[in-house]
This record gives structure tokens, C-alpha cells and sequence, in this order.
């Protein structure tokens, strides 16, 4: 077990809890409130990075369950994931995969989505502390814009994600 990973989620974890914390005392509606039809709203935001979080903590974890041999992340994987996390640190729009945009909830509660990416955390935290330092360098998650990556990389994309829309919140926070 890396602690290096550990830090990297304790990192996306607090960014993501100082959004929660900054939309605890929404009422429900100000929570859900779009400023336009194809806007989202801040639930539809927070469950957003929260999706992405669980997706790829799902997809790790049943990658290893299988047994198989994986292929080692390489010069290209590192290059990939530079310039998907310079344009996620960028004010840059980019547009979310199809399968991402079908899975948006219409209407959330702050309660849904605090309990969702706690329990989230808990287990990416636990698959951490026992993921096999053999697999560090390896090809673990496969990112739909930048292909395979290995768990380091990973875990860079999932904070450059979560800061890629701190804007979107700040400007959500304004308008309800």
C-alpha cells in the first residue's frame, strides 16, 4: 500500500466535503435550483463528481477481482493523463461522455448525496490501503477520453475532475 495514494483521496475528499459544506444550509430547492434548462443544477453537480468518484473506485476494484495480467503504464499513459488534467485545471468546457450525461439525477438531496460519497470514500480509502504495490505502475482504469491509466494517474484525474468544477459551484452559489 502506497500512503502517496491515500493522500491523493484524502485531498479529493476534502475538496469535495468543502463543497458539501458550502451547500449544507440550502433549503431543497435552492439545492436543485438551474439557472437554465441545459444547466445543471449544485445537486446535479456534487452527484456528478460523486458518480465519477464511484465509478472508477467500481471499476478498480472489480478489475481486481479478475485474474489477470496487466500491462504496464507507460511513457504515452502519463502523457495522456498531463494533458486530460491541464484542460481539467483549465476553465476549459469539456463535453461529458453520453453513458455520463444519461446518468445525472434530475432531483437530489443534500442527505443522498453527502451519505452516497461518504460511503464512497470509505470504500476508495479502504481499496487503497490494500491495493498490491505491484500493480502501482500498471494499467488499472481505463478513462473514456484518455484509455488505460494506472491507479496514481487515476486518482489524478479524480481531483483534477473535482477541481475542474469548483467554478461551476462558485457560480451556482451565487445565483440561489
Amino acid at each position: 500500500m502506497s500512503d502517496i495514494l491515500v493522500q491523493k483521496l484524502d485531498e479529493i475528499e476534502k475538496m469535495y466535503n468543502e463543497y458539501l459544506v458550502q451547500t449544507k444550509n440550502l433549503s431543497e430547492e435552492q439545492f436543485n435550483f438551474k439557472p437554465s434548462e441545459n444547466s445543471w443544477s449544485l445537486a446535479q453537480v456534487l452527484y456528478h463528481i460523486w458518480f465519477a468518484m464511484d465509478g472508477t473506485y467500481l471499476y478498480i476494484n472489480k478489475k481486481l477481482s479478475q485474474n489477470i495480467e496487466y500491462k504496464p503504464s507507460g511513457f504515452v499513459h502519463s502523457i495522456r493523463s498531463f494533458g486530460l488534467n491541464t484542460v481539467l485545471h483549465s476553465s476549459l468546457k469539456l463535453k461529458a461522455p453520453e453513458y455520463i450525461k444519461n446518468n445525472v439525477i434530475k432531483h437530489g438531496t443534500y442527505e443522498q448525496i453527502s451519505t452516497l460519497s461518504e460511503k464512497t470514500f470509505q470504500n476508495f480509502r479502504l481499496l487503497l490501503q490494500t491495493f498490491p504495490e505491484n500493480l502501482e505502475g500498471k494499467e488499472i482504469f481505463k478513462h473514456p477520453i484518455v484509455g488505460w491509466v494506472n491507479i496514481s494517474q487515476a486518482l489524478g484525474f479524480l481531483k483534477g475532475h473535482t477541481v475542474h468544477h469548483k467554478m461551476q459551484i462558485e457560480a451556482l452559489l451565487k445565483q440561489v
